[in-house]
């Protein structure tokens, strides 16, 4: 009987020493989050066409705003090809960036797509 009450008061004991340790969320590594597709993939059409259909054709189809048209391949290419394209997503200092606020930005991994695409060859 002592030992049931002895028992009895451990188990008591302990559970008022249980305090709720609080769950803090581990950041994964960037290279985790952001999984860019294999050159041989990367495509105009698969990758680089939807994100330039989300952010940039609103403005810039046919006929496009300032005169840059983004609506197909040749177009986007030239700009690509020129610099232009990734130097107005990124921004800077000295000009705008694009799409311009308070429009949702490319995040690091969609420039880094664009990016890719442009160095493997604009395919």
């Amino acid at each position: 009987m002592k030992f049931c009450y002895f028992l009895l008061i451990l188990v008591a004991g302990c559970e008022k020493a249980k305090t709720p340790v609080p769950h803090t969320p581990i950041a994964a590594p960037t290279t985790l989050l952001c999984q860019l597709p294999d050159t041989n993939r990367l495509t105009y059409s698969a990758f680089v066409a939807p994100l330039l259909q989300n952010y940039c054709l609103p403005c810039h189809a046919s006929p496009g705003s300032g005169g840059i048209n983004l609506d197909n391949l040749n177009d986007v290419k030239a700009q690509a090809q020129s610099g232009d394209l990734l130097s107005v997503i990124i921004g800077g200092a000295q000009q705008i960036t694009m799409p311009p606020p308070p429009k949702k930005q490319l995040d690091s991994c969609e420039i880094k797509v664009i990016d890719l695409w442009i160095q493997s060859g604009c395919k």
